[in-house]
């Protein structure tokens, strides 16, 4: 089907299929067997966001403004709601709503069989929301690059608690071990939040620049820093690293 542009976000894996996002605005579906073309859709601008599919609807921002529900069969749009700003972030589905952030920085929570809006957060962040937001307990935990987290409550989009501060930009999507979120700042630090008392500790400062996502299992926290291009794992309790692996000579 012709040359693809460069893909920014990361594909999922779902019903035989391969979805992602393209710089060329569409999103793909390939046969997860032997790669070939199952359907496309064209939004209006690039998409740098990760798909997300939940109950057969494929959910994906773009540069357009627009997050898109597809049918994750046959790839016809089941609606769109637009925002204010592009959006590069992953959504989150959760109670049958779909959670986004927007370059025009806030947070939308949007019905996921109607698209219709739920809530825009009463909150206006002072920069983009890049990262992926996490949600735990009814109550969703918002990364910015405005070096804050915004904790929301689920159902209204009012803010539990201010927005914990973590003195750096954050761009890398958090994740949850337990009730306790591991979150990275761009300036290598890697905090927790505890989601019983939102309370926030330095788990430990890797002195790294974190532009990835975390990823974790059986409370171990990977981390892939990007200045010197190294993996990391971390004991998710004590920050203690268990061991590191260099990507690059250089």
């Amino acid at each position: 089907q012709g040359n693809l542009q460069p893909t920014v976000g990361g594909p999922v894996v779902s019903q035989g299929k391969v979805y992602f996002g393209c710089s060329d605005g569409k999103v793909y579906a390939l046969d997860a067997t032997n790669g070939d073309w199952v359907w496309e859709f064209p939004t209006g601008d690039k998409i740098w966001s990760t798909p997300v599919i939940d109950g057969g609807t494929l959910y994906i921002g773009s540069f357009d403004k627009r997050i898109y529900a597809l049918d994750a069969t046959t790839g016809k749009k089941k609606w769109e709601f637009e925002t204010q700003g592009a959006i590069t972030s992953t959504p989150v589905v959760y109670n049958n709503t779909v959670y986004i952030g927007s370059f025009d920085r806030y947070l939308y929570a949007v019905d996921a069989t109607g698209g219709s809006l739920r809530w825009k957060s009463k909150v206006e962040a002072d920069s983009w929301f890049w990262a992926k937001p996490v949600i735990c307990n009814n109550t969703i935990y918002a990364p910015c690059l405005d070096d804050k987290v915004y904790i929301l409550n689920a159902e209204t989009g009012d803010e539990v608690v201010d927005a914990i501060d973590l003195g750096s930009p954050i761009s890398s999507s958090p994740v949850l071990v337990n009730e306790l979120l591991i979150i990275a700042s761009e300036d290598g630090q890697v905090w927790t939040i505890d989601t019983g008392n939102n309370g926030k500790r330095l788990l430990v400062d890797l002195e790294e620049k974190i532009d990835a996502p975390l990823c974790a299992g059986d409370e171990i926290v990977y981390i892939h820093t990007q200045k010197h291009e190294a993996i990391y794992a971390l004991n998710a309790w004590t920050g203690v690293v268990l061991w590191s692996l260099p990507l690059s000579s250089k």
